[in-house]
């Protein structure tokens, strides 16, 4: 099953200010006191247009991530700590990467991880080896690290599996 997200993820009073800030920001909430807005075409175009800092990529890691965007990102993070994330899985097979502001700057991050499928041990591999790139900010915001549950799994981020899907279960 295709897994594909691109949004912005943070507490709960950093999102809805960014959501209450855009007509089509769609704020969903997660555990933990998380919430994230998907990344829709729409408000894409909102941000490139209003924001005016350009639709070119900020950083190579990311597919959606357009300096527009990251302005407002920076921006926001005036209010509190936001993060970007990225999410493209196929069976378990993908990358994801992510992204952390705080007061304007970049304190975590860009950072990717790349998870494919080792035939000889017959076990999924993540590159690079250490934690995972929405788990490495995950616990930049202060979340505390679990042996028994991923924590990207805990914001109940799993269940999850486009932007569309998101929105309609609004």
């Amino acid at each position: 099953m295709e897994q594909y997200i691109q949004c912005f993820i943070g507490k709960e009073n950093v999102i809805s200010e960014l959501s209450d800030s855009w007509i089509h920001a769609h704020k969903v909430n997660l555990a933990e006191g998380f919430c994230l807005i998907p990344l829709t075409e729409k408000l894409i175009d909102d941000m490139d247009e209003l924001a005016d800092s350009g639709s070119e990529m900020a950083h190579e890691e990311f597919n959606m991530l357009s300096k527009s965007i990251e302005l407002v990102l920076k921006e926001n993070s005036y209010i509190d700590k936001i993060g970007y994330i990225e999410i493209k899985y196929f069976g378990g097979i993908g990358v994801q990467s992510a992204i952390l502001y705080s007061k304007g700057n970049i304190v975590s991050g860009p950072t990717s991880t790349k998870t494919y499928w080792d035939e000889k041990n017959y076990k999924y591999i993540d590159e690079p080896p250490a934690e995972r790139a929405i788990n490495s900010i995950l616990l930049e915001f202060g979340m505390n690290k679990r042996n028994d549950i991923d924590l990207f799994d805990l914001l109940g981020l799993g269940k999850f599996r486009s932007n569309e899907k998101i929105i309609k279960s609004l």
